[in-house]
Order: structure tokens, then C-alpha cells, then sequence
């Protein structure tokens, strides 16, 4: 880790972040990330409910990062399709082996549609939830290179700008 850091807030790097907060419960990281992502991002924080976690330029940025789990998946949980988000960012931190971690951008109306595409609510049965309009939903990709969902996912996705910025890479 870089010398002279004394706090979280001191890391500029991202894998010497990343390692730092590895051994974190799953919701601890959560917001150290957030906070990491934003800084690196020079996003602002959002004051009103409902429009994600970061702002730049009038644009709102949702952030669904995932360190390393036993599926090796992106485990996106709770979108909530109906805020007034204009972009997700997702990702994959891959803390046992940091260079195949990976992020990607999503606008509103493609998260919308990747949603639909792998038709997983977060909660509820599909009966269930067929009048709620507010049906928060979730998106999981395996990280797997030999999977076509992911590569297609990477072609269309990938944000390779946005990791050379927090990850340093």
C-alpha cells in the first residue's frame, strides 16, 4: 500500500484500495466503495433520494460493484428501474487475482432491457409482483470467459476508460 497513507481516504491506487478493504463484511465495503468510486470519478454526492449514487454534469450515476464471491459473479441486487438514474455502473472486483476485475457502463434504457432479458426480480414471485410498478430487480453475470452472455455483455459494456481511472490500471 502506498506509503504515507494513513486512512482509507488516503489510497489513490486501486488495487492497494481494494486489498485494504478485502477482508470487509460484505456491507462495510459497500460504502467504502461507493466513496472510492466517487472520488476517483470526481462525481458529486446525491442529495435527493431516488437518483443513485453519484452526479457529474447533470448525469446520475447508480454504482452495483461486486467483490470476490464463490459464483464469480456480478450480483446486481435491488435496481430499481423506475429512479431516475441515467447510468449504472457495475462491476467485478476480483480481489485474488486484481487484473481481471472489470467494469461496465450501462444506460438507463440498456439496464432496462438486460433486466428484462434476464427477467429476475430481487424479491417476489412473478404473480406476485405483476401489478407492483415498483419491482426492484436484479442482474447477474458470471464472470466466466468462455460464457457468451458475458462476452457479449463486454463487447456491448465494458468501460475500459472508467477502470483505467479507478483502478489505476
Amino acid at each position: 500500500i502506498d506509503k504515507g497513507c494513513a486512512t482509507l481516504d488516503d489510497i489513490e491506487n486501486g488495487k492497494d484500495f481494494f486489498t485494504a478493504i478485502a477482508f470487509l463484511n460484505a456491507q462495510s465495503k459497500s460504502s467504502k466503495i461507493e466513496q472510492f468510486i466517487r472520488k476517483k470519478l470526481e462525481h458529486n454526492t446525491v442529495k435527493t433520494k431516488d437518483r443513485g449514487d453519484g452526479e457529474k454534469d447533470r448525469k446520475f450515476y447508480e454504482y452495483k460493484i461486486s467483490t470476490t464471491n464463490k459464483d464469480k459473479q456480478i450480483n446486481a441486487l435491488q435496481i430499481r428501474l423506475w429512479q431516475e438514474v441515467d447510468y449504472y455502473l457495475l462491476g467485478y472486483i476480483d480481489e485474488q487475482q486484481f487484473e481481471n476485475s472489470r467494469l461496465y457502463l450501462l444506460p438507463h434504457d440498456e439496464m432496462k432491457k438486460q433486466c428484462k432479458l434476464f427477467n429476475s426480480a430481487t424479491h417476489g414471485t412473478e404473480k406476485a409482483n405483476e401489478s407492483n410498478k415498483t419491482v426492484e430487480m436484479s442482474l447477474r453475470v458470471k464472470m466466466k470467459n468462455d460464457d457468451a452472455l458475458l462476452l457479449d455483455f463486454e463487447k456491448k459494456f465494458r468501460a475500459k476508460d472508467l477502470e483505467e481511472t479507478i483502478f489505476n490500471q
